[in-house]
């Protein structure tokens, strides 16, 4: 008879515990009050924030973490958004921007572009320093190597690039906004460090040198062909 006694005062305790535990995770300890916004630069923390629609005062574990998620992915400038529950009050929101990485003439104006071609913002092209991608169209063939082009010559300090230009036959050329053409071939991935690395050499050494170069052909990083102006 004791044990049975002890069994029941176990389950009824439980019980109790269990009851405790729903009314405390219902009650206003757990109402939000703070929405952190990390990882935005272009978009604004009240922009994210009205369109994630979190409302404060709300239970903490009444928000769908998957559908603000969606609705936040719904914006041009995000490229993916990750809602997290920090107890007892904060929702944190991450947001990955899209980069705009060249320009695109579309619909009679230049627009920004990421690496997947999603049309970004419309600008003026005297006013941006990304390079006018030219010959090529996101879902081109070749539009994966002149993102390829674009991200390693970002590398490239205190060169400006105002053109890269995909070709037909699959090959890029890059121009600078002093007029240097640079021939890189199919700007392979194998092959686009060591041409990166040459160029930068070569454009060093005739800025020191004072030398104007027409071109530069990388298309065989092993024999790389620099053409200087005469005189």
């Amino acid at each position: 008879m004791a044990y049975r006694l002890n069994w029941l005062e176990t389950v009824f305790f439980i019980f109790l515990l269990l009851i405790a535990l729903f009314v405390f995770l219902r009650s206003a300890f757990f109402n939000i009050d703070t929405v952190e916004v990390v990882g935005t630069t272009r978009l604004s923390e009240q922009e994210v924030k009205k369109v994630a629609q979190i409302e404060y005062g709300t239970s903490i574990f009444k928000i769908n973490t998957g559908e603000v998620e969606a609705r936040l992915r719904r914006l041009t400038l995000v490229k993916d958004a990750s809602v997290v529950r920090k107890l007892p009050r904060t929702v944190l929101i991450n947001i990955e921007e899209r980069r705009p990485r060249v320009l695109l003439f579309q619909d009679n104006a230049f627009w920004e572009v990421d690496e997947e071609g999603v049309l970004l913002e419309r600008v003026s092209i005297e006013k941006s320093d990304l390079p006018l991608a030219t010959g090529v169209r996101p879902g081109d063939a070749v539009w994966p190597a002149v993102m390829r082009v674009a991200n390693a010559l970002d590398s490239l300090g205190g060169v400006r690039f105002a053109e890269i230009h995909g070709g037909r036959d699959g090959k890029i050329t890059a121009y600078t906004v002093d007029g240097v053409e640079i021939r890189l071939g199919t700007a392979s991935e194998e092959e686009l460090g060591a041409q990166v690395a040459i160029l930068d050499d070569v454009l060093k050494a005739a800025r020191e040198q004072g030398g104007k170069v027409i071109y530069v052909d990388l298309s065989d990083p092993r024999r790389p062909v620099v053409k200087y102006a005469e005189g």
